[in-house]
């Protein structure tokens, strides 16, 4: 019985303290630490220890939650007070007290749905979310900035009707708003840039739209079948837009161009069916719109006239085809060239005037207006003194009936491209003293062609590319005459295999790629290739066989493009001074090539003339050369000297690339600018002096010259572009002078032998990546007329101990200082502006705010206050000036006996001014 009472004495002990521990006698813990997220609007607390739930009481109405977190996004706006207490649903715990009450803001927001972006520092629009009709984007969504709206955010939002878009927002994706069907305005941000892909594509009840003026593209399609946008304003700020970018806009009737545009795209306002009036902007200073690119105006079945711009030079194939309403034309003397149906089947066009311009005029231009088919049958076609047609007449069997010979009219001043192209039946052609253009392709293919006769003081002034191609039968050119001719197109008297002489007059000046390859000028009566050099007149044309070495003969004047195209053979080559021309690619793939002299008078060297020519050794620029074309002297990997001309105006893109075996450069005083890509690659380049009179250096043009240890900038030098000295890893320093305005994005990125860098006083913008990975620079100071630092500008300058920063920097950008684990920032500012980067000291590294700088950028004085970032673990780094040595800190104005170190700074008193105490170094 005792062994039965026991168990029964004990449990009913437990009963009563679990009851007594019911009725208060253990509480949970009160819930502490509540936070709002402002992000998601979640408010939670820390977990207590044997809790179920919890109860949120917000302004007076209590609700039941398992977590620690409670979603407030789903209140009303309004102000809200809020506690919790914990609970145990088992019982064996009283419920906890009240914690302390929270207050929360929640504040009106437009439905719409966000993303953080930005390392959570902004927020991106990403879709329309319980948004409908007007809405209004926030400038600020829950605390932080609303800086852009993602690719398709809104796409097919039918309930949209009109959207406000904030100045804060400067990013919109493409498609962002395509599809909308009801949206009729849109009020775009004046800080956006750029309008992209498809942006209000088939957004069909769209009115009207006012681009801001900072907007530099369009993209796309970007207002594609707008089908109600009734007019549209193109800023000066804009300089590309985008194919059919309006294309389908039908109701459009008004359009203005930009004077920033210069050239309109494909398609961009085809098929606006309403356009009545189109307006090119431009200004006095001849800035404005350069081409209009082909189909652009394609079935603008509205539009009645058009007043070009002065700055017109192109109109592309189809321009203003089918533009049914056009009745007259009137082209700017500006115009040199419009391509093939520019204004095909304009069916009222019935007055033309080319202009005094007009070099070349495309097959078809005019055909299916009055001009061309009021033309009686059998005869050519002219519009303003042009060749441009010719009127067929078809026998029975539906066959063309075609002369054998072409008598133009006197007054002719042209003929079109592919006029006469394969007039098997043509014999004899009498060109017109006044014709100055024979059009591309105008004879190819005339087998029977065998006398091209010109008048007695001809001024014929450029023959077409394949102007008489595969003309088999010709044998007869004689046009010493016509003095005023300058250049020859490519391949214009290819496969002519009976033309054996010819002269070439004085005033030629350019000869294209294989103008005479496969002709008789090559060859003896019997049609046997004769070897050696093709002469046509006085200039050089090409060769024949595997030459090793040429003489160019006395009295030539020219050699043409691509003459000794992959001539491998060729180890060497003498040019008379009577050479004042060598073409385009002239001695292209000469990998042979080993030595070269170049004729005094020459003006220019043409782009790719010596491009792949890997045995030559070395190259002299006379003083009468100007201009190094692209890729000149591309990959001539021997080449261990140059000497560039004194009076060398614009160094080409690529012009050395790739020469890895030069060792210096020194670009003279006349140079106004060197090319992109100009020296990349030059793995042996050890010096580079680069003259007074240079204004820029283009992206990439000393990228990976890893043997780089000189380098002097001239005092003119305004502008260094991106990567221009990327991966020069041996460079040690680097003065950068006054003249310089900006450094572009990673410009010396990776220069990992960078200990000083002086930077001159006009500076304004550093590039993002500029000096990043610079691992030895030590010190830097930040002159007055920087108001950019880009983003991670030095990031992995790991050796870096300070930085001084000028009180004018507006903007810094994300992680500029990343990985500078010693560094020291002595700042002007009293606090970071407005503009810097939350992340703009993401290393964390000590700030010294409100600092004293002098003029030529050291620290003079220091009032101890705002120090942030500074513990143990990141103790303070001394501040540098060039000629000195930093002895400590004084309290005493002028004194030179320090008192506090560097890192003892911390300890000064708050309110205290201390100065630097500046030794002078020893001279070395």
């Amino acid at each position: 019985m005792r062994k039965i009472r026991i168990p029964l004495i004990l449990g009913a002990l437990l009963c009563c303290l679990f009851a007594l521990a019911a009725c208060g006698g253990t509480r949970l813990s009160t819930p502490i630490g509540l936070n709002v997220n402002p992000d998601t609007l979640v408010i939670s607390w820390y977990e207590v220890d044997e809790a179920d739930r919890y109860i949120v009481d917000v302004n007076g109405v209590e609700t039941t939650v398992r977590d620690s977190e409670y979603d407030l996004a789903r209140l009303e706006p309004g102000e809200y007070r809020i506690r919790v207490r914990a609970l145990d649903l088992d019982g064996l715990y009283a419920e906890s007290s009240w914690s302390e009450t929270t207050d929360f803001t929640r504040a009106t927001e437009s439905g719409l749905s966000y993303r953080l972006i930005d390392s959570n520092s902004a927020y991106e629009v990403v879709g329309i979310g319980t948004a409908s009709g007007d809405v209004v984007v926030e400038s600020e969504y829950r605390g932080k900035p609303v800086t852009s709206i993602a690719e398709g955010a809104f796409y097919g939002a039918r309930r949209l009707t009109s959207i406000t878009i904030p100045d804060s927002v400067t990013s919109i994706g493409a498609e962002a708003f395509q599809s909308c069907s009801a949206l009729t305005s849109v009020t775009l941000p004046s800080g956006l840039t750029s309008i992209g892909d498809n942006m209000f594509a088939y957004c069909r009840a769209l009115t009207q739209i006012t681009i801001p003026d900072g907007v530099t593209s369009i993209g796309e399609r970007a207002f594609f079948n707008c089908e109600d946008l009734q007019s549209i304003t193109i800023p000066d700020s804009v300089t590309s837009i985008g194919e059919y970018a309006f294309s389908g806009c039908s109701s459009l009737s008004e359009a203005t161009i930009g004077v920033g545009l210069s050239v309109l795209g494909q398609y961009v306002f085809s098929g606006c069916t309403s356009l009545t009036d189109i307006v090119f902007l431009e200004e006095i200073d001849g800035t404005g719109l350069y081409g209009i690119d082909q189909y652009a105006f394609y079935g603008c079945t509205a539009l009645r006239q058009i007043d070009f711009p002065s700055t017109l030079q192109i109109i592309g194939a189809y321009a203003f085809a089918d533009c049914s309403a056009l009745e007259s034309i009137a082209l700017p003397d500006s115009v040199m060239t419009v391509d093939t149906c520019a204004f095909y089947n304009c069916s009222a066009l019935a007055s033309v005037d080319f202009g005094a311009g007009i070099s070349m005029l495309g097959s078809f231009v005019l055909y299916g207006t009055p001009i061309w088919d009021n033309t009686p049958e059998g005869q050519v076609v002219y519009a303003d003194n042009w060749a441009i047609g010719y009127r067929y007449i078809y026998n029975e069997d539906g066959t063309v009936v075609l002369p054998d010979t072409l008598v133009f009219e006197e007054s002719t001043v042209g003929i079109a491209a592919q006029l006469f192209q394969n007039w098997t039946t043509l014999q004899n052609v009498t060109i017109p003293r006044q014709m100055r253009y024979i059009g591309p392709y105008a004879f190819a293919g005339c087998s029977a062609l065998n006398i091209v006769q010109f008048a007695e003081g001809a001024t014929l002034r450029s023959v077409g590319e394949h102007a008489f191609y595969n003309c088999v039968l010709l044998s007869y050119f004689d046009w010493s005459a016509a003095t005023p001719v300058e250049s020859i197109g490519n391949y214009a008297f290819y496969g002519c295999t009976r033309l054996r002489t010819i002269t070439i007059p004085d005033s030629v000046t350019s000869i294209g790629t294989y103008a005479f390859r496969r002709t008789g000028l090559g060859t003896d009566s019997s049609g046997t290739e004769i070897a050696g050099a093709i002469y046509a007149g006085n200039w050089l044309v090409g060769f024949n066989g595997s030459p090793t070495s040429v003489t160019i003969a006395d009295g030539t004047v020219g050699i043409s493009d691509y003459a000794f195209y992959n001539c491998t053979s060729l180890t060497s080559v003498s040019i008379p001074d009577s050479v004042k021309t060598i073409g385009r690619a002239a001695f292209y793939g000469c990998e042979g090539l080993m030595q070269v002299r170049l004729p005094a008078g020459l003006t220019m060297i043409d782009e790719y003339t010596f491009y792949g020519c890997a045995s030559l050794a070395s190259i002299e620029i006379p003083d009468s050369v100007t201009s190094i074309g692209r890729s000149a002297f591309y990959q001539c990997a021997a080449m261990t000297s140059v000497k560039l001309s004194a009076n060398l105006r614009l160094l080409g893109d690529y012009a050395f690339y790739g020469c890895v075996s030069l060792g210096a450069i020194e670009v003279p005083d006349a140079t106004l600018s060197i090319g992109a890509y100009a020296f990349s690659g030059c793995s042996m380049l050890a010096s580079a002096e680069l003259g007074s009179g240079l204004l820029q250096i283009g992206d990439r043009a000393f990228r990976n010259c890893a043997a780089l240890t000189s380098l002097t900038l001239g005092n003119s030098l305004v502008y260094i572009g991106e990567r221009a000295f990327y991966g020069c890893a041996a460079l040690p320093e680097v003065v950068i002078p006054d003249s310089v305005v900006m450094i572009g994005n990673f410009a010396f990125y990776n220069c990992l032998a960078l200990e000083k860098l002086t930077l001159g006083n006009g500076l304004t913008t550093i590039g993002s990546q500029a000096f990043a990975g610079c691992a030895a620079l030590t010190h830097l100071v930040i002159p007055d007329s920087v108001t950019m630092i880009g983003t991670q500008a030095f990031r992995g300058c790991a050796a870096l101990t300070d930085v001084v920063l000028s009180g004018n920097v507006a903007n810094i950008g994300n992680h500029a200082f990343y990985g500078c684990n010693a560094l020291t920032i002595y700042s002007e500012a009293s606090g970071a502006p407005a503009g810097w980067n939350v992340y703009w000291n993401s290393a964390y590294r000590p700030v010294l705010w409100g600092c004293t700088i002098s003029e030529d950028g050291y620290v003079v004085s220091y009032t101890k206050g705002r120090i942030t970032n500074q513990d143990e673990r990141k103790p303070l780094s001394a501040p540098s000036r060039d000629g000195y040595t930093f002895a400590g800190w004084t309290t005493t104005e002028g004194g030179t006996t320090a008192e506090y170190s560097a890192e003892e700074l911390v300890n000064v008193p708050d309110g205290t001014t201390v100065y630097a105490v500046w030794v002078e170094a020893p001279a070395v």
